[in-house]
Order: structure tokens, then C-alpha cells, then sequence
């Protein structure tokens, strides 16, 4: 079972896993402190502008190196984490064109969300005339909301992910030929879909749920102790369920037709 495998892959990468969440949680506070960083003068914009880069190409390292790691995973090759690291290293250029994509798709999705409020007034008089109903422009608002959520947030990961995991051990062409297409494959499986959601919610929602929950304690260092436990788990529910879809799109990569 696919499922099974991955989940079975990601517990044999403990070293992965201890690397992802000391990882993640550093490159989040070089990041705040990159915030930090003045730009007043022309070279600290230009020191601002290079430590931003690093930032965002060890990050995009760290995730296409998990792809790389999976995917020898699953192929039944010897997967370590070094030698994932070294292989995904010299095609960073490519996962770069990625990501680029990656963010012109959530850029067009972001500038269609600022457009909601026109859309729905308009779309709700033309209903209103055409259906001799009243329509409300909230109403529609609502719908184009969720609409775009879905677009951000489903659709364009579903689609885009399986094609990372061929650039990342292909380099630039996992955009083309073969590997484009068995991309799309892995995009057109219903399990692939929804053990998406399903861990989509197990990193995101679970996680939100676990922060607003505020149990009855009465003294300040419980309290604290508490927000604190509850974002590490938090935090660790977020990392875990990433992994485990690393994990999973490599296996359907390598699943039969």
C-alpha cells in the first residue's frame, strides 16, 4: 500500500526528520533576523538583498533534498542524506525555475484576490437581473473566496509538487519529455489527492486547533510552559506531515501506471 510505504520511509529517516525540524526552526530565525537588517544605505540593501537569496535557496536546498531522499527511498537505491544533499546541490538552478513558477502561479491567485470585491458586486447585480432573485455581493464574495483558497492551497501545491520532485532529481529536465508527464500522472490520482487534504489538515489545522486551545492552568509558569509545549507540538505536527508528503510523492513517482 502506498500509503503504508511512505509512512514506513519517513520513520526510517529519523535523521531527516531531526534535521528538518533544527533545520526549519534556524533558517526561521536567520530569516527574522534578516528582517532586521537596515536598509538605509545602498549596501545594506544590497547585504539585505544576498542574505535574502541564501536564505531562500537553503530553504529550497532542504526541501528538494528531501524530494532527492525519498525518491532513492523508494527505488530501493542506498538513500543518504549527504549524498541526497550533494545530488539536488548542481540542479538548484532548475528548482530556482521552480520556484519561480511556483510564485507567479500564488502572485496571479494573490492579484485575482484583490479583485474579489469588484467581482462580486458585478457578478452579484448580473445574477440579481438574471435570475430575478436577490444575490448578495457577499454572498459571491464568499464563494470567490473559497474558490481562490482552493486554487492557492490545493490545486496549485497537487499540481506543482510532483513536478518539483522531478526537478529535483532530474534538474531542468524534469520540465520536459518523460518526466513532465509522469508528473502529471502522480497530479491525476485520487489517493495522491486526498491523502493531500488529509495531510493538509494534519499540518495546518490540527496545528491551529493545538494554539487556540488554552487548558485551565493557574499559575504563570504553567501557562507559559503550556503556549510553549503547544507550539513545539505545533511546530513538530507541521514539520512531520510535510515529511510524510515528501514522502509520498516520491512513492507515487515510483508507483505502476
Amino acid at each position: 500500500m502506498i500509503e503504508r510505504e511512505a509512512v514506513a520511509a519517513l520513520w526510517r529517516a529519523k535523521r531527516l526528520w531531526a534535521l528538518h525540524v533544527g533545520g526549519n526552526l534556524l533558517l526561521a530565525a536567520l530569516a527574522y533576523g534578516w528582517l532586521a537588517i537596515p536598509d538605509a544605505r545602498l549596501w545594506q540593501l544590497a547585504v539585505s538583498a544576498l542574505f535574502g537569496l541564501a536564505l531562500a535557496l537553503a530553504f529550497l536546498w532542504l526541501q528538494a533534498s528531501t524530494f532527492e531522499f525519498f525518491t532513492q527511498a523508494h527505488a530501493g537505491a542506498g538513500a543518504g542524506v549527504i549524498p541526497a544533499f550533494r545530488a539536488t546541490l548542481r540542479r538548484l538552478p532548475a528548482l530556482v525555475v521552480w520556484a519561480l513558477l511556483f510564485a507567479l502561479g500564488l502572485w496571479v491567485i494573490g492579484w485575482a484576490g484583490g479583485k474579489v470585491g469588484y467581482a462580486s458586486n458585478w457578478l452579484g447585480s448580473a445574477l440579481t437581473m438574471t435570475l430575478r432573485t436577490p444575490v448578495s455581493p457577499q454572498g459571491v464574495a464568499g464563494v470567490l473566496n473559497t474558490v481562490l483558497w482552493v486554487l492557492a492551497w490545493v490545486w496549485a501545491p497537487l499540481r506543482l509538487l510532483p513536478l518539483a520532485v522531478e526537478v529535483s532529481a532530474n534538474g531542468f529536465e524534469g520540465f520536459a519529455g518523460a518526466r513532465r508527464a509522469a508528473a502529471r500522472r502522480v497530479f491525476r490520482r485520487g489517493r495522491y489527492w486526498l491523502a493531500y487534504v488529509a495531510l493538509l489538515a494534519l499540518g495546518t489545522w490540527l496545528p491551529a486547533v493545538l494554539i487556540d486551545w488554552f487548558p485551565k492552568v493557574e499559575s504563570l509558569w504553567a501557562q507559559a510552559a503550556s503556549l510553549l509545549l503547544r507550539f513545539l507540538g505545533a511546530y513538530l505536527l507541521l514539520v512531520t506531515a510535510w515529511l510524510l508528503l515528501a514522502s509520498l510523492l516520491a512513492r507515487h513517482r515510483s508507483a505502476p501506471n
